[in-house]
């Protein structure tokens, strides 16, 4: 019997032991000639090598990732891929390319450095959590209600669901052993992944840790052969069309214009926090907040990319973070130090100038930057001598204060590294704490600290609705008490252009905009992206979409020269070849890799509907 691939919908019907001529069949003894025996050997060995394949296959599950089995009708050397932007999704993007046999990969960087705000990132990157209760449905319940619900769901559903395996991608292909996890504001379950610090005490920042490792794979010789980075070059546009795809890129360096050609680009050029045109147009009113972005995060890649024909979604919505370092000797600086999520996940509490807590810290990230911008104490007032070359607004800002506990739980040496830069304060008391920082009330403060630890005690919810209270016994009772100065900065942009689950950058069809077809041969990931996050990113989401779409995007990329793959349409059967399958039963899905055609088919807003987290397209 043959397998066809049927329309959505029908249903083969097979009718057991159907008798032709409707006539009862009679017993009788028959000869079988030489040449059905012939068809009887063949049947046999079939069935028996298919039982042996599924034997085997049995076996093995369960025993350790499954490795890329590249079919031998599958070229194992495919076309060339552009990466533009050199942060984690790039990297990733590029990395994965050259796994899936790419014949040569081209990373355009306009910095003089790789990295991009991926290095600068510290709090760790979200995975489900199987040592605890925690699940798939379970993130994606937590990253829709953080986002305001006006997600993508079938990208929150993909980077849920692949979520376990981009954090066994960074433990067991690059080796990073990421093991630390911790709790951050937004999520149920302590799901954000990080490094422990070196047996010397010196601390693994996150995002730098990866990024050197991304690095040095790239060095290595497996790739370097097929890799070329390219430095301190703008890419100022796309070569060929909306309609036929895209060619290439235009490249200015030196003020020196090149024209590159590709099989398939990938855009991972980053968000707009920095400033720019998007950020003016779109978000101007956050234009007042200092930034913790590197001043590259301008969202070129997003500009040249609607010039192209790409449509965009979200750009209203950009993160202002509730923490970020306020240096006294400037606190007017354009650009601050993040005060990392994690300092709050570990335990440290937000109180105004009264000393008095006003929020959880734990709620999503624009909870906890509105409850300050209405609580906290002017900037200009505490203040008053510093100087404000810059001519900026007044700043609104809180008090930040861990135990000397707290400060371990989240990394002493980390917590060094900002003192030494002056942007914690150590005291031995509250009331040594209140004889040296203004605005701070020693009455408020201490009664904030019983209060605090009596709601712990008791294991409910508090006045904010917290319930969830890492070390606060310690607060009542420490060597040291670390307190830092904070303000909020802008941080991420949700908004950026459209892609599918799939990673392919999307189009209008028409002027409704009601739905979308991939553009050929363009592919996106990380930040220059919308609509994972919604109207606020969820904490620990940005590095995990890098690596899940990066992974996915790499994969696409390398496959768009697979020209005699049909397309998909809507709504029928194509045939497709499984590439390979992975034997982790991950909470009740595993995982089939399929050989896909390039970025051909029309997407709707529906398309994506169905559970498709055990498909990775």
């Amino acid at each position: 019997m043959s397998l066809r691939h049927r329309r959505k919908g029908e249903v083969a019907d097979l009718a057991e032991n159907e008798v032709v001529d409707n006539e009862t069949p009679k017993s009788r003894r028959v000869g079988v000639n030489p040449i059905a025996k012939v068809r009887i050997a063949l049947v046999s060995v079939f069935v028996l090598a298919i039982v042996v394949i599924t034997l085997h296959s049995l076996w093995n599950t369960g025993k350790g990732p499954t490795r890329m089995a590249m079919r031998s009708d599958i070229p194992s050397t495919r076309g060339s891929t552009i990466v533009v932007g050199g942060g984690l999704a790039g990297l990733t993007a590029a990395v994965t390319a050259l796994e899936h046999g790419c014949r040569s990969v081209t990373i355009i960087e306009k910095n003089a450095f790789l990295g991009g705000n991926s290095a600068k990132a510290t709090s760790g990157m979200n995975s489900v959590n199987t040592n605890e209760s925690d699940s798939p449905d379970r993130f994606i319940a937590d990253t829709l209600k953080a986002g305001h619900e006006i997600n993508d769901e079938n990208l929150v559903q993909m980077v849920a669901f692949q979520s376990a395996g981009a954090l066994r991608w960074l433990r067991e292909t690059l080796k990073l052993d990421m093991k630390d996890s911790t709790r951050l504001g937004g999520h149920s379950f302590r799901r954000t992944w990080r490094f422990s610090p070196m047996p010397d005490g010196r601390p693994q920042p996150v995002g730098w840790t990866i990024m050197k490792t991304l690095m040095d794979a790239l060095k290595s010789d497996e790739y370097k052969d097929r890799l070329n980075i390219k430095l301190n070059s703008a890419v100022k546009g796309f070569l060929g069309s909306e309609e036929n795809g895209v060619l290439g890129v235009l490249s200015e360096s030196s003020g020196e214009m090149e024209e590159i050609r590709a099989d398939a680009v990938v855009l991972a050029s980053g968000g707009y926090c920095a400033g720019g045109d998007i950020l003016l147009k779109y978000a101007g009113e956050n234009a007042k907040f200092p930034t913790t972005n590197g001043p590259w995060a301008t969202g070129d890649g997003i500009t040249f990319g609607m010039e192209f024909g790409a449509a965009a979604r979200d750009l209203e919505h950009v993160q202002v973070h509730p923490t970020s370092f306020v240096n006294k000797s400037d606190p007017f600086a354009t650009t601050n130090f993040l005060a990392p999520e994690s300092l709050r996940g570990t335990g440290g509490i937000l109180v105004n100038g009264e000393g008095r807590r006003f929020v959880n810290e734990l709620a999503p990230r624009d909870v906890v930057t509105n409850a300050i911008l209405k609580n906290g104490f002017s900037l200009g007032t505490l203040l008053a001598e510093a100087k404000n070359d810059q001519g900026a607004e007044d700043r609104k800002g809180a008090w930040l204060v861990l135990s000397s506990e707290m400060v371990d739980s989240f990394g002493a040496a980390s917590a060094g590294f900002y003192a030494s830069k002056g942007l914690f304060s150590r005291f031995g008391s509250v009331h040594e704490a209140v004889k040296e920082l203004e605005e701070l009330s020693l009455e408020g403060l201490e009664q904030t600290i019983e209060e605090y630890v009596f709601s712990w005690k008791s294991g409910n919810p508090d006045t904010f609705g917290k319930d969830y209270y890492p070390s606060a016994g310690t607060l009542k009772d420490t060597a040291e008490y670390w307190i830092a100065l904070i303000t909020p900065a802008l941080h991420y942009s949700m908004g950026g252009l459209r892609i599918s689950p799939s990673a392919e950058i999307l189009r209008k069809n028409g002027e409704s905009g009601s739905s979308f077809s991939a553009i050929p041969g363009l592919f996106g990931a990380g930040e220059v992206t919308g609509g994972m996050h919604g109207a606020n990113r969820l904490a620990g989401n940005s590095l995990l979409e890098c690596v899940v779409m990066g992974r996915i995007a790499g994969e696409r990329a390398s496959s768009v020269s697979l020209k005699q793959l049909p397309p998909l349409v809507i709504n029928q059967w194509t045939e497709s070849r499984v590439r390979s399958m992975d034997s982790n039963n991950y909470h009740g899905y595993q995982t089939t890799y399929l050989e896909l055609p390039s970025a051909l088919h029309e997407v709707s807003q529906h398309f994506y509907a169905e559970p498709l987290s055990c498909l990775r397209c």
